[in-house]
């Protein structure tokens, strides 16, 4: 089950375009924790919340209607560009003409337009937030996680102590 600080994150996320470290912050994660957004969005809880609040069929539909996404764009064609050259031009890249306007020195050509921005931006966000664009998924398990800092500066000491006995152990080998 998600934690009250994992559901607030969730909630900021939102809120802060997608910045996870920043929602973290202010859900009340510490900043060295929030350096590193993988431990909540590789977390059990998180991948609840993204179930709940981001579930896959969803995904699915929003995805299909972007897929399908314009938007009206505007050209402006030279006088002597018929309407005919001016609809097959912009047929050839699968555009729908909406409208030609003939002017004193140009015709405007209005017409809807793949919205590949809005496409990118949406999907990208999603994604990003389930955690789907990784190849494979590894979830690393640090030990030291749970330490306190004393422990951590204990096994610290112990570690440099090996590191200078091996150094001396070497040292008296050459002489």
């Amino acid at each position: 089950m998600a934690t009250i600080k994992q559901k607030k994150a969730c909630e900021r996320v939102v809120e802060n375009g997608g910045n996870v470290s920043k929602s973290m912050k202010e859900a009340g994660y510490s900043k060295n924790t929030a350096k590193n957004p993988k431990k909540l969005t590789d977390s059990d809880g998180w991948q609840e919340l993204m179930d709940k609040y981001l579930p896959d069929n969803d995904l699915a539909i929003r995805h299909k209607e972007l897929l399908n996404a314009t938007r009206l764009e505007h050209m402006v064609f030279p006088k002597s560009v018929k309407d005919k050259e001016i609809k097959s031009l912009l047929e050839s890249v699968n555009c729908n003409v909406r409208k030609i306007q003939h002017g004193d020195q140009a015709n405007h050509a209005w017409f809807w337009a793949k919205d590949n921005i809005a496409l990118k931006s949406a999907l990208d966000l999603a994604y990003k937030l389930k955690g789907k664009y990784s190849a494979e998924k590894i979830k690393i398990i640090d030990d030291n996680d749970e330490k306190t800092d004393e422990e951590l500066n204990r096994e610290e000491e112990r570690i440099n102590e090996r590191i200078a006995a091996i150094r001396k152990k070497a040292k008296h080998s050459k002489e």
